[in-house]
């Protein structure tokens, strides 16, 4: 199975594409037209994102719009382990992911 995932940052967008736990390769998204070439390309089965910039809401419609299931990391994700922080809401998905 091939995941990629992205990271939108508060300076850069990032992406890694997964071969079930093996990093194949990493990339720099710096506008909308290379997340479309990012995903043409790589054609990941699942997208895993996590942002803490702008832009999040275009970023899950262009990978939606490519029949991609996507994953959006919030504080709200139900993980496998206790977030023990007081305000979660707060936290930085970055640091969570």
């Amino acid at each position: 199975m091939i995941t990629a995932a992205i990271d939108i940052g508060n300076t850069r967008t990032k992406a890694a594409v997964f071969k079930n736990s093996t990093m194949l390769s990493e990339f720099v998204i710096h506008q909308p037209d290379d997340l479309h070439t990012f995903i043409q390309t790589q054609q990941p089965e699942h997208v895993v994102m996590c942002a803490v910039g702008a832009g999040a809401d275009e970023v899950a419609d262009q990978i939606e719009n490519h029949k991609v299931k996507l994953l959006r990391v919030t504080y709200q994700t139900e993980f496998p382990f206790v977030i023990n922080y007081e305000t979660p809401h707060t936290l930085g998905m970055d640091r969570v992911a």
